[in-house]
């Protein structure tokens, strides 16, 4: 059931990503959309509204007996690098889920994950990996379910998947607009 959910969702969030809303921007200092994620990896400050061709969406499924939350982001920076963050969250209650929740590594009741890659233009891969363990923190610090936007911030450590490297992502935040 998990992987289906999650590929349900994933699949929600790349659809949405393929509408005619995203656009590239011709000059990304001036991409002033509310909607946007940013993070610390590396030493590097990444923005999503400091890129070129933005795509930044989101899917929220609540039930009483269910919450399944998919986030994410693709972009490329100014120096041509090509980032993907894709945020996961599955649980058997939407109980409690709103401004204020938490969740701080693993947890019986909820599983959070991340997927991180970074590449190049030419199509090397930097890296490319996922975080479910006792690294990954999400912190919802608010939702607007009648305009659905929801804001958060968010930190893992992401191993990749050969298991030979590690990428820490720090500072993370997000405002976005969800389906």
């Amino acid at each position: 059931m998990k992987n289906l959910m999650y590929l349900f969702c994933l699949s929600l969030f790349f659809f949405s990503c393929g509408s005619d809303d995203d656009s590239v921007i011709e000059d990304p200092l001036q991409n002033n959309s509310p909607y946007y994620m940013t993070f610390t990896e590396s030493g590097n400050n990444y923005d999503s509204r400091a890129s070129i061709g933005v795509g930044v969406d989101g899917a929220i499924i609540e039930d009483p007996n269910f919450l399944a939350l998919a986030l994410g982001t693709d972009f490329v920076t100014n120096n041509g690098d090509f980032l993907a963050v894709i945020i996961t969250l599955e649980g058997n209650s939407s109980d409690g889920f709103g401004s204020g929740f938490e969740v701080n590594g693993t947890n019986d009741d909820f599983v959070l994950e991340f997927i991180y890659s970074k590449s190049n233009l030419s199509g090397t891969v930097d890296f490319s990996g996922s975080a479910h363990d006792d690294s990954v923190y999400l912190k919802i610090l608010s939702i607007d379910r009648d305009n659905k936007i929801i804001s958060g911030n968010f930190s893992f450590t992401a191993v990749s998947d050969t298991s030979s490297q590690t990428r820490t992502v720090t500072n993370g935040f997000f405002n976005i607009n969800y389906q």
